[in-house]
Formats: structure tokens, sequence, C-alpha cells
């Protein structure tokens, strides 16, 4: 077993499908049987208008705005929102701002649209009341504007109250917010920083004067504010996060290391390994203050001097193209304009970086040794063996825990524990199945509805093919269906549970057996009776008061005796209503039940140090070794363990890809990893209480999407802001800490606390 990350052994050498759909055999055939069908890959801004926070989702061309919707809002979580609720807008690349998309039929198929493979599109919530568009669910602050209403042409000053060089703002609509206009002044200018931080100022020709507009007022018009056409605005960030004004640094127009990195063609892979790299201290320092040659054949030269424009504060972004060009010259895999691996791409340059210097601070700062250590079982020979790394390449364990909650027809609840292996393709039948199994093996699979459960009511339903990785937390709810002998005669009703006092579920619905045409109350006496007894023995008291009344298809309600055998028409549910200390109870003793499996399966969520714990373990190699002394193959046990000393940078793969005959796959399970205080302590091969090996976070790589299509976005920290930035290619933003931790995480960089004297 090699452990070593080398450049003849690259670790994932086979590379990612181009995201312009290359490879989209997988997707067309969970779409349609038909091959010539085109399939369209939409990039959906799960935060308002942000192109750094997005999911994928892939639909036919022929689907239609409707299902488009519906699998937005199902992929994004965004319940009880439905399609109508939510209105399209698309980012127009030609035109530089968001469009609205036809929204005059909802069945109008995909190709008639005018949308395209690729495209950003964002997601507009319509407000019912007035009738207005609110693009933010949590401060809807930013309103979209009617084209007929008044607009104004700003001169956005390229450098705080300068107004010799300015960039001219057109068509800003008068009821625009004072954040909304930060955030398009701060996108032209790519500072790229957080509205909190901003202030915006207006020059006032009258008086000779700036007017300044702070955080205060993000939320007014400009047309509360009585702004003016053609005036002078300018920005400035009110905590220096973005422009650095400090009497050693004058001349820095940003933030040194804040800089992003165009995409010269699918080269997403290639930037956010760049910008790891570049937010490690040391090793930026060092080929920033190298001396460099004119030698454009040298991987130094060119990396140094990109470092230097990245780190000199006088640009925003910078464009790598002569790193990719002589990269390229010297492994052709990086030539094309194909999406490739990251991991493959950083382990390239450290490398290249390596091999060209006779003393090499890549050696001082990556390279770690691994001590193997085999033991005969035969003869107790003991062979130990060093291997130098650069990486850590961790496998994931596709097997996930999946908690099932099961409510019975006679209103019975169960929770299960499932452990199954997750593939990209794995389905909830296959979850099902396995239940099934585990539970009843008689259990009819057609009675068994998959929901996601909220506040006791039904959120989502689930079709047996949709994909496992869809679900959030791991968590699915079965409920129980009564047997239909005759599809013809017989259909569901759900009965629905109703604390009285507070208009609320307390419990699941339960679906009831009933006649398609002559529903009567007498369907249901023997049904809903075997619920009554339910309900009287959760709360241990031999007779409940309740309420039991129906509900039409018109929203009238009706009350129901079951002594009475009456004709319900138009039925559309049945209501069984507790008071609330009734239904208190109820949901006490059922929240009893259940409470011992939350710790087991809190336990088995999968954490970096599980990874960790799995690479260095003990294994078996069964036949597979050959021993010296013994003069032939035995038996043997393998032990991995860290040697001191330890490198000041650890760089750690989460293996989420796998390559083979049969499958290309993304793992995209969720892995825990410590933002501070990594302890490598317990793998080394002899602990000392000298050399505490204790790592901080300094980056994340992460790719969202699939195999098919995918992107690649680094959260990195500044090192002189000490705060975390998102680099998305040239779009750089700054994030929150408790972000940092993501399901899209792939690479992993860590740096040595410095010991204390």
């Amino acid at each position: 077993m090699s452990l070593v990350n080398t450049v003849s052994n690259p670790g994932l050498s086979p590379t990612l499908c181009t995201a312009s759909g290359a490879n989209n055999r997988q997707i067309k055939d969970s779409y349609s049987s038909s091959p010539d069908k085109e399939i369209l890959a939409f990039k959906v801004c799960k935060t308002q208008r942000s192109k750094s926070d997005i999911i994928f989702v892939a639909m036919c061309s022929t689907h239609t705005l409707k299902q488009l919707k519906e699998r937005i809002i199902h992929n994004s979580s965004w319940y009880p929102l439905t399609f109508n609720d939510i209105v399209l807008t698309v980012f127009s690349n030609i035109e530089n701002t968001w469009i609205d998309v036809k929204n005059d039929n909802d069945n109008e198929q995909l190709l008639n649209l005018n949308l395209h493979h690729n495209d950003y599109i964002n997601v507009e919530k319509l407000e019912t009341k007035s009738n207005r568009l609110i693009t933010d669910y949590s401060k809807s602050s930013i309103t979209t504007i009617s084209q007929s209403q008044k607009k104004f042409k700003f001169k956005l000053c390229e450098k705080v109250f300068m107004m010799e060089n300015y960039i001219v703002l057109i068509d800003i609509p008068a009821t625009s917010t004072i954040m909304w206009l930060k955030q398009k002044s701060s996108e032209r200018l790519q500072l790229y920083i957080s509205n909190l931080y901003i202030n915006l100022f207006v020059y006032d020709d009258e008086k000779n004067m700036w007017t300044k507009f702070d955080s205060t007022v993000d939320d007014c018009t400009l047309e509360e504010l009585h702004f003016k056409n053609h005036k002078f605005i300018c920005i400035e960030t009110e905590n220096d996060h973005s422009r650095i004004k400090t009497k050693t640094n004058e001349n820095y127009l940003y933030t040194p290391g804040l800089c992003g990195l165009t995409n010269i063609g699918n080269t997403c892979y290639m930037n956010s390994a760049l910008q790891c790299l570049s937010n490690i201290p040391q090793l930026t320092e060092y080929y920033r203050n190298l001396s460099v040659t004119n030698n454009e054949q040298s991987i130094i030269n060119v990396y140094s001097k990109l470092l230097k424009q990245m780190w000199s504060g006088q640009f925003s972004y910078v464009k790598p193209k002569q790193l990719k060009n002589i990269i390229s010259q010297y492994a052709p895999i990086f030539t094309d304009n194909r999406q490739k691996d990251s991991h493959e791409f950083m382990n390239f340059l450290l490398n290249a970086l390596h091999q060209e210097q006779t003393s090499s601070i890549i050696s001082q700062l990556f390279h770690g040794q691994i001590a193997s250590t085999v033991t005969c079982l035969t003869c107790q020979k003991i062979e130990i063996k060093h291997e130098l790394f650069n990486f850590l390449s961790l496998s994931i364990n596709q097997k996930q825990i999946f908690e099932i909650h099961y409510f019975q027809l006679n209103g019975n609840q169960e929770q299960f524990l499932i452990d199954i292996s997750i593939q990209h393709t794995t389905t909830i039948s296959i979850l099902i199945d396995e239940f099934i199994c585990m539970y009843n093996p008689n259990l009819n699979k057609e009675q068994l509805l998959p929901v996601t459960l909220d506040k006791n009511c039904i959120k989502y339903r689930y079709k047996f093919f949709d994909y496992l990785i869809d679900i959030t937390k791991n968590q699915l709810s079965l409920l129980q269906l009564p047997l239909i002998i005759n599809s013809n005669e017989q259909t569901y009703i759900s009965c629905l549970f109703m604390d009285i006092d507070t208009k609320n579920s307390f419990r699941p619905p339960i679906f009831l057996l009933r006649s398609k045409y002559m529903c009567r109350t007498i369907d249901f006496k023997q049904q809903i009776n075997k619920l009554l007894n339910h309900l009287e023995t959760t709360i241990n008291k031999s007779k409940i008061d309740y309420k039991l009344y129906w509900t039409n298809l018109y929203g009238k309600k009706f009350n129901l005796n079951l002594n009475e055998d009456e004709l319900l028409s138009d039925i559309d549910t049945i209501t069984i209503g507790l008071k609330n200390i009734l239904t208190q109870k109820y949901q006490f003793k059922q929240d009893k039940k259940f409470r011992s499996l939350t710790p087991s399966f809190v336990s088995t969520s999968l954490t970096l140090d599980k990874l960790l714990e799995n690479f260095f373990k003990e294994d078996f190699l069964n036949d597979d070794y050959y021993c010296s002394k013994c003069i032939k193959m035995t038996q043997c046990k393998q032990k991995s363990n860290l040697c001191l000393t330890l490198p000041p940078v650890i760089i750690i793969q989460l293996k989420r890809f796998t390559y083979n005959d049969y499958s290309n796959e993304k793992i995209n399970s969720f892995i825990e990893y410590p933002i501070y205080n990594l302890n490598l302590n317990q793998y080394l091969i002899k602990e000392t209480n000298n050399d505490k090996c204790l790592y901080d976070l300094i980056a994340v790589l992460n790719h969202n999407g699939n195999l098919s299509f995918g992107h690649y976005i680094t959260y990195a920290k500044n090192n002189i802001t000490q705060r975390w930035y998102s680099f998305n290619d040239s779009y750089l933003q700054e994030i929150e800490e408790k972000n940092l931790i993501t399901a899209d995480a792939y690479i992993l960089v860590y740096i040595k606390q410095q010991t204390k004297s």
C-alpha cells in the first residue's frame, strides 16, 4: 500500500467530466430514455443572487417551467413554497444583469424559454399581499423593480472621494435600496465584501461636500432619500476590510491576498488550488521575497510573479494564464479546457516547485513521514518501512446511518436506524427494501409512503426512484397505507390530529381506506376506533374527550358521528381533535419512547477523526506479504503511524471520487472537521509531551455538483485581516466562520500551531 502522492502516483489521475456536459449519460438516464433530449444543468443561487453559494439542478429541455420550479424548491428545501409562490430570474452575460424568466405559462417547456446550459438562476418569492417580488427571504430588503419606474444614472468613483476616474452606473431603479446600491457598487469595483462594512457617499454639488449613508439606512430606497440623477458616488469600508490605509500601506488599493483569479476556460480547479496555497503564509512569504529571473520556462518564476501580483494590493483579480501554459507544457493533461481534478493539479504544482530547487521550501513545509509496521503472524518478525507524504488521502466510508420513523395504521410509531451503503444513484426504494428486510419481510412495499415531515405535517412526498443523497439529515418518515383490494372502488383519505387549543397538528396524519363513490360513516368506524384506542393507551387514560369532524372539498366542516350511518358527500379529510393538556401528554410519551435511540444515531456521523482512525488502524493482510524469515507468503498485520517531526502544513484530501470500470461516482457524505485544534498526537509512532501536534484550518477547497456538472470554490483565511473569504474564480466574498464546514469539502489545509514559549 503506497501512502505517497507524487507525480508518478497522482492519486486521482482520471479527470472529472467537463462542466460543459461531455458526459451526460447518467443524468440523461435519470430523466429520459431518449438519447436526443438535451440536458440543461442550472446553477441555482441558494443565497440571493450570489454566484458563490449555489446548487446544481439538472433538467431535460422538454420539462416544463413548473417542473423546474418544483425541483428547485425540493432540492433547496424551500418549503412550504410552491411553484405558484415563486418566479425565476436568469443572469444574462450579454446584458450583465438579472432578467425575468417568462412566467406566463408554467407548462411552457424549458426549450422555449431562452434558458441555456450552465445559466445562473435566482429565485424570487412572490409576496401575495402587495404582489411585489422579494429577493431576500430573511431580510426582504431588496426589491425587483418594474421597467417603467424612474431610474438613475450615477458616476461611481474608482477611488474614495477621487472624481477623476469613475464608472458609470446606468438604469438604477428609484425603488432600489441603499443596500442594493452598495452591492452593485461593490461588484463593479470588485471589492466583494459584506454590506455590513460598507458606507456609501454621495457628492452634493451645491454644498461641495460628501454626504454619508451608513448601514442604518440600508433598507431605505433612493426615492425615499430624495436622490438626484447624475451624482458622483463612492463606497468605503467601515472596518478597513477591503482597503488598508495605514501609513505603511498607503499605496494599497485592495487588501493583499484578496485577489480573484480569472476563469480562462473551466479552470476553477486550478484557481481554487492556487487560492489554497496562496493563503499559506509561510509559502507565500517565501515566493514573494524570492528573486526571480525572466526565464518563462521556470514554474518557480511564473508562480512567484503570480503571487506577487495577487499580494501587491493593486489588483482585485488577475489572469493566471501564463502559469497554466507553463504547467501544460510539463503536464499535457492540463492542456485542454476540460474540467480537471483540483487535487491532481495541486499535487503536480507542489512536486514541480520541489523538483526545481535544490533546497526546497516545499519539503520543509509539506513533507512528512509515515512509518508502516508489518508483523508476520507466523514468526512474529517485524519490518518497518518509512514513506514520504505531502498529502493524507483519506477514504470515506460510504455507509451511512438513516433514521426511519415508521407510522402504522393503528397509530403506533416506531424508530429504526438503518446502516446502508450510499452511492450517487442509490434510491429511496433500496432504503425501503432494507427497512422491510429488518422490520417485516411480509410487509407490502406499496403500502409505504416515504415523506418528510415538518411540524407533523407532510412537507414532501418522495417517489421510490428519488435519490437518497437528496434527503437532508439522513432522516425519512414512512407512513403505512391501507391495502387496496380494488383500485377502481377504493382510495385513501387523510385523518388529521389537531390540538383544539393551538390549532396545530400533534402527530402525523394516518391514511384511512374509503370508497371512491358512496362514502359513508360506516366505512371509517372500525379504523377510527383503532386510532382512538391508540390515543387512550398512549395517554394512559381509559376515556378521553375528543372532537370528530370531517371536511369537504370546499373546506366546510361537519361533525362526524360514528354511531350514525350517513352519506359523506365530497369528503376531503377527517380530523380528531384533543385539548392541549392531552396532546402534551401524548407528545411527551412519544418523545420519551424515541429518546434512547438518538445518541447512537448522532455518534455514527462521519468525522475527520474517524477517517484518520480508519487510515491509521491496524489491518490484517492475508497471504499478501512475503516474509524473508519464513521465506514464503504469509499472513501479517500492518499498522501505520505518523513520524516526528510533523510538517508545518498538513493537506488532507477527502477521497470523494471513485473511478472504476463500472461507474464514476461522487461520495456526498457530510464529514465534520475541526476549525481549530486538530490533534494528531494519537497517530504518532511515539507520543511526546514536548511537541503538541495541534493544527488549525487555513483553507477548504470545495467541490459542489456532481461529476458531470461540478465547480470548485475555496474558503481561505487571509493572514492580514484574519477573516475568512470565499474565492470563486474572480469573485470574492467574506464569509462567516460558522459556514466553513460543508458537505462539499474536498481538500482541507491545516497549519501547525506555534509552540508558546
